[in-house]
């Protein structure tokens, strides 16, 4: 299965749907998405949608199937609707460039979905940095607080705040084990704040502070490469 680029089309309208790839993409979630606003309107409209399938060239979907894309990733901004179909790879990060494309795609207006698997992708990108409250939760999935915080134990065993707790220690933990920034940059970067309530919502999730959990990774992967 290959999508052509021989003419790289300009995404600009409402009416465009970009569909955003990578490897280890599903390609019956591909399919479903393209077939159904890619195919003609079931009775004659004056707008139909124009697809655009994303991705850095050449994308191995999941399978023997190797998909050219129409467009790069930054085409993504500028689709009135963005979907992103269901990936394999569920035990790794979604690739870095596909969340970036995901979130510029929202903050420039663009309507955004998933497909399955493909809710990891948004999740990946669903703001840590940011102040985030039941409430604004609540709002987004058009319940109230109360209606969102049981579906949440329901689906999760856990609540909403408790939830984005332990979101924010696991990107404070990736940020100390792949970057050098200090505590303030990583509590900024995670929505805690400070670096004092880092250490003390750290400690008591992780077990351990943030300084003696970098040093602590770190000896061990450096020994880790010392022994290989």
């Amino acid at each position: 299965m290959s999508v052509g680029n021989d003419e790289m089309r300009t995404v600009s309208d409402v009416s465009t749907v970009a569909v955003a790839v990578a490897d280890g993409v599903l390609h019956f979630e591909l399919a479903l998405a393209y077939e159904l606003f890619g195919s003609a309107a079931p009775v004659p409209v004056a707008d139909w949608y124009e697809v655009v399938i994303c991705g850095a060239a050449p994308v191995r979907a999941d399978g023997r199937f190797l998909l050219e894309p129409d467009a790069g990733l930054e085409q993504l901004a500028r689709a009135g609707t963005v979907i992103v179909p269901g990936w394999a790879e569920l035990d790794a990060d979604p690739p870095a460039d596909l969340v970036a494309a995901v979130r510029a795609a929202h903050e420039a207006g663009a309507r955004v979905a998933s497909l399955c698997t493909g809710a990891f992708v948004l999740a990946a990108a669903e703001r840590l940095d940011e102040p985030l409250t039941v409430e604004d939760l609540a709002r987004r999935a058009n319940l109230s607080s109360r209606h969102l915080a049981r579906h949440f134990r329901a689906a999760t065993g856990t609540t909403p705040l408790r939830w984005l707790l332990t979101e924010r220690i696991r990107r404070a933990q990736e940020l100390l084990e792949h970057t050098d920034d200090g505590l303030d940059a990583i509590a900024a970067a995670t929505g805690l704040g400070t670096a004092a309530t880092l250490r003390r919502h750290f400690h008591r999730v992780v077990g351990v502070a943030p300084g003696e959990y970098r040093r602590t990774f770190r000896d061990r992967r450096d020994a880790a490469g010392l022994s290989g």
